[in-house]
């Protein structure tokens, strides 16, 4: 999505819920699915509410936008949950730190700052999680720095001493239609 696309999106609270209509139908073309898009779903929605209130609905959105637009949702490509979450949480704390009075300017502050920051979790991983299957299947936690956040938040979000095995079991029962599969705890 081009900046002067995007930013009609930003323009006033009407253009915001018109940009979130065209997302949860599925009207929204494909070439504005953009990083910046993405961050702008998670703040409008982070406004009022937490990570883990929001996580399902966005998690749930994105694999049905996919599909809409012709994404696979796959071990290759499609939804990310790792990448949806480190998001949701970065733009959770940014909105803490700056109240804002409306939506709007909310959402106006956070893609300013995140928009165009679409390798961030660089400075949070070792490895490449774009392409870690494990990492698109289930949320990894930061091995280079934690995020910063509230400890409340990440415990209800993904668990209270959760670090995910990345190991062949995961990948295997990813693969066979196991969706209810148990991880190690690794503390």
């Amino acid at each position: 999505m081009s900046s002067e696309i995007h930013q009609s999106a930003l323009v006033s609270e009407e253009s915001l819920d018109r940009f979130l209509d065209a997302f949860f139908h599925h009207t929204l073309p494909k070439p504005q699915w953009t990083h910046a898009a993405h961050v702008t779903l998670a703040a409008c929605l982070l406004h009022r509410d937490d990570v883990p209130s929001v996580l399902p609905i966005v998690r749930n959105a994105i694999r049905s936008y996919n599909v809409s637009v012709g994404t696979e949702n796959t071990d290759t490509s499609g939804y990310h949950e790792t990448l949806t979450v480190f998001w949701l949480r970065v733009v959770a704390q940014s909105l803490r730190q700056v109240p804002s009075a409306s939506r709007l300017q909310a959402v106006r502050g956070v893609v300013a700052t995140y928009g165009a920051e679409r390798a961030l979790h660089r400075l949070y991983y070792s490895i490449d999680i774009v392409t870690c299957t494990a990492a698109r299947l289930a949320w990894v936690e930061p091995d280079v720095k934690p995020l910063p956040s509230s400890t409340s938040e990440a415990k209800a979000c993904c668990g209270a001493s959760f670090k995910l095995n990345v190991g062949i079991a995961l990948i295997w029962a990813r693969r066979n239609g196991v969706f209810s599969w148990q991880t190690q705890s690794m503390t």
